[in-house]
């Protein structure tokens, strides 16, 4: 469970931070809704799962890429749960 949820956040930073090219910008939507879709039936265990993994690529990107990091990725990371279930949390804590 702890490898889907790291992947899956990465998936969704990645498609939601890369630089926009119109041709793969519809695909990109289509992949997000698609995901947001599965994830609204995700149990409280599993949301946890992904609140762990989004603290910890905040924690990797900030400590391993200190250089290079790019601010709207870190802040992606930062607020991940808020930006995929809104209500009920407040960047990567239950509220």
């Amino acid at each position: 469970m702890e490898s889907i949820a790291r992947a899956l956040v990465f998936a969704v930073t990645y498609l939601s931070t890369r630089e926009d090219d119109a041709d793969d910008e519809q695909d990109d939507v289509k992949a997000l809704e698609s995901i947001a879709g599965f994830l609204a039936e995700a149990t409280d265990g599993e949301k946890d799962a992904l609140a762990a993994a989004a603290d910890l690529a905040h924690r990797e990107m900030v400590e391993r890429h200190q250089h290079q990091v790019r601010p709207d990725v870190v802040s992606d990371y930062e607020s991940w749960m808020e930006n995929m279930f809104v209500e009920g949390w407040e960047g990567n804590r239950r509220t």
